[in-house]
Formats: C-alpha cells, structure tokens, sequence
C-alpha cells in the first residue's frame, strides 16, 4: 500500500510522518465503512466518522500505558454516556 504524504509531490521518495499514516487510515477505514452502510446494512454515522485531529503522545512509562490503555477500553461507555444512551 503506498500513502501519500500531504504537501509532498506523487512519488516522493520520503517516508511518511505520523500525520500521513493516520490521514491514510482515517481515509481507508471511512471509505470501508461507507462502503458497508450501502452494501452490508450497517448502521450510517452521523456527522463524521473520526474526530478531525488526532494527539500523539509518548507513553513513558507502565503507569501511563495502563491508563491509557483503560482510557480507550472504557472510551466507547463515555461517548454513550454522554449522548444519553445509557
């Protein structure tokens, strides 16, 4: 699979940054989805798919990846939380 790196000509020999991976995988992953709201039934989104930004952080030490790996476990209970479905 090649990406293409934002702000850098077709064919560019650089390796991509973090940014044009995750720009990669929100395009596939989005493109995927669609494609299984309109083939498979899935259930459409509303808005947008992924959140606009995304934050890169360095996890230091066992503390930080248990936190955040607890974070992103518990992430899916928040956000039904806070839409009032639970």
């Amino acid at each position: 699979m090649t990406i293409t790196c934002k702000g850098r000509p077709q064919g560019s020999t650089k390796n991509p940054i973090l940014g044009d991976v995750v720009g990669a995988f929100k395009s596939i992953t989005t493109n995927q989805y669609i494609k299984g709201v309109r083939e498979l039934g899935w259930q459409p989104f509303e808005k947008r798919f992924w959140e606009r930004d995304y934050h890169e952080r360095i996890i230091r030490n066992d503390t930080e990846l248990e936190l955040k790996r607890n974070y992103i476990l518990e992430n899916p209970v928040r956000s039904q939380v806070k839409a009032g479905l639970v």
